[in-house]
């Protein structure tokens, strides 16, 4: 993992803009997410009882839902039409902005993709009317 990741930045800064930086980075992007995967499942396999009490926490689940909101959303935020280095604004701040932006969309997302489950239960709850859409 260390030097796939080493490899990638130094490339970056030797390679730039160059077809063997994109395949460098998309090789290193495996392994890293390989190596991530892999520790969580040793972690997990040797603290069982940790894990199943921490994925109960409401906190843990709530961030369980909101992963894959997260992943659709960040983006736009990177390299997209919103992209946040085009503000102009420090790494730190812009960095701030971009956690933002991300998470509050992820959560606009999340609330959407509830919508129809809450609306559908809602008619359910209601006795005596019609539940036909």
């Amino acid at each position: 993992m260390v030097c796939a990741v080493s490899l990638r930045l130094i490339l970056r800064r030797t390679a730039g803009d160059t077809v063997l930086y994109t395949v460098a980075a998309a090789l290193s992007h495996n392994v890293l997410a390989f190596w991530i995967f892999s520790t969580f499942k040793w972690f997990a396999g040797r603290h069982e009882v940790l894990v199943r009490d921490a994925a109960q926490h409401p906190a843990v689940r709530h961030m369980d839902a909101l992963s894959y909101p997260v992943y659709i959303v960040h983006y736009v935020f990177l390299v997209g039409p919103f992209q946040v280095d085009a503000l102009g604004l420090d790494k730190g701040l812009g960095l701030i902005v971009f956690l933002a932006a991300t998470f509050l969309c992820a959560e606009l997302l999340l609330a959407l993709q509830r919508l129809p489950a809450y609306i559908l239960k809602k008619r359910a709850e209601r006795p005596g009317e019609d539940t036909a859409l």
